[in-house]
């Protein structure tokens, strides 16, 4: 072992005795109790022989050894024994002081409690009337777009029913229409109807001129009065003046005018019967 070593395991040594209770509180009494010893050895003026040979003397005596044993010795045993009774002298204090403690703090909590409490009705109730305000609001919104709607399908069934006045309108119209349409194609059918049947006469006549002559056809024993034969003659005359017919001596012969007139005559007469079966 070396000697460095040896130095290290005596410190160990003396740290681990100074720990104890005793060691430790003599160690502090003696220098408090001979506190003269370490004045004199650490600040007299004398010589080192001199100041060791007044404290062999004066100081270093056996009531310096025995008082701080004893005062180390009641501080090891006698003080933990004093701090227990003064503990139990205290117990109730102490107990009251910490029920008192413990009071408070339940106060104060019970106090937080209730503020915490109040919050949150605070809250709460705040949370309410945001609510409520947001459903006022989305109500005022639906009866705003209710109302819009409202107005809206007012315009367009509005817009629906002139257009509705108008189409029944347009459909009177267009009945009166078909019924004049319908009126003027009855009238044009009977108006064709008589003209096929007076280019039917005509017609008529023109076979019977291209027959014969005029004075035959005068002659002829079907004219039985005299009213017919001049009504015969001014149809005649007027065959003349339209240069259908022409006169030729005592005569009336059909000239070509009058027999494309009599040509057309035919395909009158052909409609006019188909006019007449239906």
């Amino acid at each position: 072992m070396t000697f460095p070593d040896l130095i290290k395991n005596l410190l160990d040594s003396s740290k681990e005795r100074l720990k104890t209770p005793i060691v430790g509180s003599f160690m502090i009494a003696f220098f408090f109790y001979n506190w003269r010893v370490l004045a004199v050895l650490f600040f007299s003026t004398a010589t080192i022989e001199d100041r060791i040979i007044v404290i062999n003397h004066e100081y270093l005596v056996f009531f310096s050894y025995l008082w701080p044993f004893v005062i180390s010795l009641f501080y090891s045993i006698g003080v933990p024994y004093l701090m227990k009774w003064i503990d139990d002298r205290l117990v109730s204090v102490k107990n009251a002081r910490r029920k008192q403690i413990y009071d408070t703090k339940d106060n104060t909590l019970e106090l937080k409690i209730q503020l915490a409490d109040k919050e949150l009705a605070l809250q709460d109730k705040l949370s309410r009337s945001k609510d409520k305000q947001e459903m006022l609001d989305q109500i005022r919104s639906l009866e705003d777009l209710n109302n819009e709607l409202k107005s809206n399908n007012d315009l367009q069934l509005k817009d629906l029913t002139e257009k509705l006045k108008q189409s029944n309108n347009i459909i009177t119209d267009l009945k009166t229409k078909i019924e004049e349409i319908e009126n003027m194609y009855k009238m044009e059918k009977n108006d064709k109807k008589q003209n096929y049947k007076l280019f039917g006469e005509i017609y008529k006549t023109l076979s019977e001129l291209h027959k014969a002559n005029l004075n035959k056809f005068i002659n002829r024993k079907s004219f039985e009065s005299v009213e017919m034969l001049k009504l015969t003659t001014k149809f005649i005359n007027k065959l003349v003046d339209d240069r259908i017919v022409r006169p030729v001596g005592k005569e009336i012969v059909i000239t070509d005018l009058g027999l494309d007139f009599s040509n057309y005559g035919k395909s009158l007469n052909a409609e006019l019967n188909k006019i007449d079966l239906k």
